[in-house]
């Protein structure tokens, strides 16, 4: 790799080049690269374009470092957000600008569970809570902190629509990112629970199996409307009858788009 970086002009710094090993099971497990007679250093974690990355690709220590981060941020801009002299709606976006968007850097490869969901929530409550002045000890509940800064839940669906988005993105792409999602590990799985992965989140939020996903979203236009409609499934009870109605009202139009798509080629 130095040998060929080289050729085109780019020198690699042995002291910053480190290894890890990604693994469901890293312990132990020990790799020896060299590079000038000098080997490089093996790591637990390591930080690669402002994301934490991990031997165990988990997301909830990323999260916890962007929400540590964030609300640093936040606390640096406290006089400002806490003035009387802006409006609210000022405010509001000011957070938007500069506070969500540190805290959600890198959201597209976050694989989430009900844990972590609760967890942004309750980070995207903190600030409106602070925002508003409202203490815990006051015992305001979340749906009255929303009624009086008048905003609406909305980071965990723009973080949801992001994502998909960027699925669509992967797909019509076909690269080396499309065979990384589409292709399987050699050997067996372990006796554990399954753990969840990033393609589940895709199929959770369109209820939509992951063929389907596949066969969809290469049609720009008609996965968009898949990506605009994440907060709607979300918001519904957890029970099949909603479920399979959900499904109905999204496929119709779905339908209804992509024949009028294959109408307007023929014609």
């Amino acid at each position: 790799m130095k040998e060929e970086s080289s050729k085109a002009g780019l020198d690699m710094n042995v002291k910053k080049t480190k290894t890890m090993i990604i693994s469901r099971d890293p312990e132990g497990k020990k790799v020896d690269i060299k590079v000038d007679n000098e080997t490089l250093q093996q790591v637990e974690k390591f930080i690669y374009l402002g994301t934490l990355i991990l031997e165990e690709i988990k997301t909830d220590k990323e999260i916890e470092r962007r929400k540590n981060i964030a609300k640093e941020k936040f606390s640096s801009m406290a006089k400002i957000l806490k003035s009387k002299r802006l409006k609210l709606a000022t405010k509001l976006k000011i957070v938007k600008c500069y506070i969500y968007s540190i805290f959600t850097y890198g959201c597209e490869a976050w694989t989430l569970s009900k844990v972590l969901e609760a967890k942004i929530e309750a980070f995207k409550m903190w600030c409106l809570r602070e925002l508003g002045n409202v203490m815990w000890k006051d015992k305001v509940t979340n749906e009255s902190v929303l009624t009086k800064l008048k905003t609406k839940r909305q980071l965990l669906s723009d973080i949801q629509k992001r994502k998909l988005k960027y699925f669509g993105h992967i797909k019509r792409k076909n690269n080396i990112l499309t065979t990384v999602l589409e292709g399987k590990l050699e050997g067996k799985r372990p006796r554990r629970p399954p753990w969840n992965n990033w393609m589940v989140d895709i199929e959770e939020w369109t209820y939509l199996p992951a063929y389907t996903c596949t066969s969809q979203a290469p049609d720009c236009d008609l996965w968009s409307v898949n990506a605009r409609q994440p907060s709607e499934v979300m918001t519904l009870p957890d029970t099949r009858y909603q479920k399979w109605h959900l499904l109905e009202q999204i496929s119709i139009p779905l339908i209804q788009l992509q024949l009028q798509c294959e109408s307007t080629l023929f014609n």
